[in-house]
């Protein structure tokens, strides 16, 4: 992550981006688009700044946070 990236990541805070513009400027990469599985809505890839997937809405808003069966995609945690 660039210092501009950084500074920008630490202005942003605990919010979510709300806009493309902002998630390439922090660090976000643009890795394809397809349809949700479940919904069958479309989505667009990126790739966090710490190389995990995550699906976006075309209106830049996160996926899991729209989609009727996100709950569905959580994975299980361990048994300890």
């Amino acid at each position: 992550m660039t210092r501009t990236q950084k500074e920008l990541s630490q202005r942003v805070g605990p919010m979510f981006p709300n806009s493309f513009d902002v998630l390439h400027a922090i660090g976000y990469n643009y890795s394809g688009s397809g349809n949700c599985r479940r919904c069958k809505a479309r989505i667009l890839w990126y790739r966090t700044p710490q190389g995990k997937r995550m699906p976006m809405n075309p209106d830049a808003t996160t996926h899991w946070a729209s989609c009727p069966y996100a709950k569905d995609f959580k994975k299980q945690k361990a048994a300890s």
